[in-house]
């Protein structure tokens, strides 16, 4: 089964909305990215009888501690290999392929290497391909990060450079993380397998007329807005989920994501899209010029307070 790219307008972000719907819980991240397991904990990773074009079969294993750039198939991938998870109709299968020469993307190679048996489902292949799975895997002046979706549903890592990341978060799956104000999100001790945990904002939400300390978000309730749990807070009937509400609120090079003109909430990230995604601003000048318009600064809906503005177009 080939895999298909789509690259978003500007090969972005978390539709994080992801962060409300998908990272809302990425989150593959902002689960896949940004909501991903630390990959020192033990965890089974399912068995499959799924076989490669070469006829060796997956294996499955407990994931202990890993090398850089390593599945959790219990041997390490070697230098240079990228660490494939799959998914289409069944459990989650992985495995290590070489890279494509000329191929900066990684998806490709995990395409190139599809198990046979994974070929022939009925659904299409979800795949993450992790060049890295923690920033200490990277340069010093780099960051590993999870990467906007090339699909649907198909993400990708890979070290970019500090100042100029752009996709979900930063991953930190040996608890590196580089940038300022954040923090290695903590051990999921339920995680069914091995996923690279991510890089959070340390800094506390304003939420009307309180502070939510992290792991909080601030969840705008019809009562009123209010600090909750993530998971109190996790689907739209609950309230829109704020994990900001302004870009001083987020990581180091980040901005604050206004998600569905502020509906499903807001969440942190090295870019907005502007189709789904607007950031926070304090007055018109603070918000670019985009696809020849130039957005206005206006109040976002369902904002936990009448000061939080985004980045509007007319």
């Amino acid at each position: 089964m080939p895999l298909h790219l789509v690259v978003s307008s500007r090969a972005v972000t978390k539709t994080h909305a992801l962060c409300a719907s998908f990272l809302v819980a990425v989150a593959f991240v902002a689960s896949c990215g940004g909501d991903g397991k630390k990959t020192e904990s033990p965890t089974a990773v399912v068995p499959t009888e799924s076989t490669s074009d070469s006829g060796a079969a997956p294996t499955a294993s407990v994931a202990a501690a890993q090398p850089p750039g390593s599945c959790s198939t219990g041997a390490p991938c070697k230098s240079g290999e990228v660490c494939c998870r799959v998914q289409a109709d069944g459990p989650v299968v992985e495995y290590c392929a070489a890279p494509i020469a000329g191929q900066d993307n990684p998806l490709p190679a995990c395409s190139a290497s599809l198990p046979a048996s994974l070929k022939k489902a009925k659904v299409s292949v979800s795949y993450m391909a992790l060049a890295c799975v923690d920033s200490g895997d990277c340069k010093d002046d780099e960051i590993c990060v999870l990467a906007a979706p090339y699909s649907s549903d198909s993400f990708a890592s890979s070290c970019v450079s500090k100042k100029s990341a752009d996709g979900f978060s930063e991953l930190c799956g040996h608890g590196t993380c580089k940038l300022g104000k954040s923090a290695c999100e903590p051990v999921n001790p339920a995680a069914e397998w091995a996923e690279p945990r991510g890089c959070n904002p340390s800094t506390p939400i304003q939420c009307g007329k309180a502070s939510c300390e992290r792991p909080q978000v601030c969840c705008a309730r019809e009562k009123g807005p209010v600090c909750v749990a993530t998971s109190e807070c996790a689907d739209l009937a609950a309230g829109p989920r704020w994990g900001c509400t302004s870009a001083k609120e987020c990581a180091e090079g980040q901005v604050c994501c206004v998600t569905g003109h502020g509906q499903m909430g807001a969440s942190c990230a090295f870019s907005c899209d502007y189709q789904t995604q607007l950031p926070t601003c304090n007055k018109d000048s603070d918000c670019p010029e985009v696809f020849g318009s130039k957005p206005k600064c206006k109040p976002a809906e369902n904002a936990p307070s009448k000061q939080v503005k985004s980045c509007q177009m007319q």
